[in-house]
């Protein structure tokens, strides 16, 4: 992964709401494989929960209005 690329990850990261799970700031990024292809994922390094990166910004687009 080129600096540029890991610099966009970690921008993505913190603009992102906690895990509304179990409240964590501890995310990391991943791809999940769904029927439509390879798609972009957030995942909570503590209690596991995750959902495609769509899914994640919108939940955190609804909550910041």
């Amino acid at each position: 992964m080129t600096n540029q690329a890991q610099s966009s990850k970690e921008s993505m990261l913190n603009n992102l709401l906690c895990c509304p799970f179990c409240g964590s700031n501890n995310l990391s990024t991943g791809y999940w494989t769904l029927d439509d292809g390879e798609v972009d994922a957030i995942e909570c390094k503590d209690c596991y929960a995750g959902a495609p990166l769509t899914a994640w910004k919108e939940r955190n687009d609804r909550s910041n209005k």
